[in-house]
């Protein structure tokens, strides 16, 4: 056990001489104190343990302020997604899915499908209800004392079947998930997946939080108000999608979604009731979108309605990867094959052999 764990803490961060950008020494400063107010609770004088190491903190943390010589992770990541880049990815999957008939590429290809255009955080799809044309969704992100809250996003413009399919998807995502031992372990399945996708047909890397990008550009693009496009995304702020999520330059010809306009106006009588005079203000939230993990975000709700399943965790995922990799290798004969390119790299954009019982030109956008 550690004799002192705030010594031990504070002298970590003394130690460390990686340069930090501005806002995540920010990020840093606030997690630390929080932390150190947590530690010194037992203490004899806690406001003066919390003091003194708050202040060996920020010291070594300016220090470290800088740009960093290396892109880090979370500024690597694609916020722009294309039209074309999404509907390489979709048609891919789609064909696999016809063609394997395996239920995880079936839940892949939906998530593609209904990610941009409702553009909730992945987690936020367990436990996601469908009443008519409106997804109702619990909100990942609160403050610790904070009951649940719900924000409900209706799809007004998609299709009839694409509304009688949503449920269904929601179910078998939450299957798909319950055979992991936690949201986080199918979501990193999923990412290995749609990576080795994204490079079979010759595109950018994106991840699954990159559809959220997407689906608040495209908000953008359609001319929503700023608090409509906050309530839509579960933000505290209006400043949260244009800081942190692709500007509307990037917005994609899909299918606009709507907030409820009482949650609306709740919204912006909060932000008044917070900062009187300042219109544009609410709460800032106690985490960021935008983490350091490989999908920027800290995804804690709800655990699969489902009981888990001993399975391994890769079981879901694996087999179709592995197919992925034999398939292009080897080609797929007279069902149309997609073969690898002699660079090694994925098809070239655009083409797409015809596969039975999917359409040559799948209606992904209009």
């Amino acid at each position: 056990m550690i004799a002192d764990p705030i010594e031990a803490l504070v002298a970590s961060i003394e130690r460390d001489e990686g340069i930090l950008k501005s806002n995540t020494v920010g990020v840093y400063r606030q997690e630390l104190d929080a932390i150190i107010s947590h530690l010194a609770r037992e203490l004899p004088e806690p406001a003066r343990a919390q003091c003194e190491a708050m202040r060996r903190i920020n010291d070594a943390l300016e220090r470290r302020r800088g740009r960093p010589d290396e892109p880090r992770t979370s500024s690597k990541k694609v916020k722009d997604g294309t039209p074309q880049e999404v509907d390489e990815i979709f048609r891919y999957i789609a064909k696999r899915a016809v063609i394997e008939r395996d239920a995880g590429t079936i839940v892949m290809a939906l998530a593609i499908y209904y990610f941009p255009r409702v553009g909730c955080r992945p987690v936020e799809w367990m436990g996601a209800t469908v009443e008519g044309r409106t997804v109702r969704i619990e909100n990942a992100k609160r403050r610790v004392d904070d009951p649940p809250t719900w924000r409900e996003i209706t799809l007004r413009d998609v299709p009839n079947q694409a509304i009688e399919v949503a449920p269904q998807f929601i179910k078998r995502l939450e299957e798909a998930v319950a055979r992991y031992t936690s949201f986080e372990a199918w979501r990193r399945a999923a990412s290995e997946l749609l990576a080795r996708v994204c490079a079979r047909v010759g595109v950018r890397r994106l991840c699954l939080y990159a559809f959220r990008d997407v689906a608040i550009a495209t908000w953008k693009a359609a001319g929503l108000s700023p608090w409509e496009i906050a309530v839509l995304a579960g933000h505290w702020s209006t400043k949260t999608a244009t800081r942190h999520y692709a500007s509307e330059k990037h917005g994609h010809p899909l299918e606009v979604a709507r907030a409820n306009q009482a949650a609306i106006i709740a919204l912006q009588q909060k932000a008044q009731q917070n900062r009187p005079g300042d219109t544009d203000a609410t709460e800032v939230p106690p985490r960021h979108d935008r983490g350091p993990d490989e999908d920027a975000l800290i995804e804690d709700l709800p655990r699969p309605v489902l009981p888990p399943s001993p399975e391994r965790e890769t079981i879901s995922f694996a087999p179709y990867i592995e197919d992925i990799d034999r398939k292009v290798d080897q080609g797929m004969g007279s069902r149309g094959g997609i073969r690898r390119r002699p660079d090694g790299g994925g098809q070239k954009p655009g083409h797409h052999p015809a596969v039975t019982g999917v359409p040559a030109s799948p209606k992904l956008y209009r």
